[in-house]
């Protein structure tokens, strides 16, 4: 179902989560309550329809006092994502297909290689004769890159990231978001695990 226009903003406008929750940048002449309220509503929006929030993060400090310390965070907390991504496909999509669409940073090349490397890695190419497809058999063969101004629901996953990047950083600060987005929220896992 397609989520209300908002008079704040046009769906063809690219936003930052940062810039809407600070009241910065395209948002510096709208109030400040104005933008708490989108703010809310994109998350209630989440709740509504009823989407599946993963993700995976790494406290960077404590990483570095692991045996995988030199593991780079960015590629652990990816890896940790899709395998919560196969696993709903698995548990909740009677074993669908989806498609891995990611955020088309074109300032950092390197993270966009290091994730098609790690996507291939766990996703491989199906080849004959046994047409294996790796650990990620329920995610389509490729991951895709989209410009986030052309994708509300790039946006959106902007949004839902930034409130959890919050809570974890200080759960006080987001308290109210994070209660909304909450209960969407399928897997999350904070690296280092203990034991690991």
């Amino acid at each position: 179902r397609r989520p209300p226009r908002s008079t704040l903003f046009p769906y063809t406008t690219l936003f930052r989560s940062t810039d809407l929750y600070h009241n910065k940048q395209i948002f510096g002449e709208v109030s400040p309550d104005a933008c708490t309220a989108a703010f809310g509503q994109i998350l209630q929006l989440v709740s509504d329809c009823t989407l599946a929030v993963v993700y995976g993060a790494v406290d960077k400090q404590k990483h570095r006092n692991t045996r995988y310390k030199t593991a780079n965070p960015l590629d652990v907390a990816f890896c940790t994502c899709i395998e919560g991504i196969q696993s709903w496909m698995k548990e909740k999509a009677n074993n669908d297909l989806c498609i891995l669409v990611a955020d088309d940073d074109e300032s950092s090349l390197k993270v966009k290689a290091a994730f098609k490397e790690t996507f291939r890695s766990l996703r491989q190419r199906m080849r004959p004769p046994d047409f294996s497809s790796g650990k990620l058999d329920c995610i389509h063969d490729a991951i895709y890159f989209g410009d986030s101004k052309d994708s509300i629901g790039i946006q959106i996953a902007d949004i839902c990231s930034f409130v959890i990047r919050k809570h974890l950083e200080n759960p006080v600060a987001v308290e109210g978001f994070y209660r909304l987005l909450e209960p969407r929220i399928y897997a999350g896992t904070v690296h280092p695990v203990d034991g690991l």
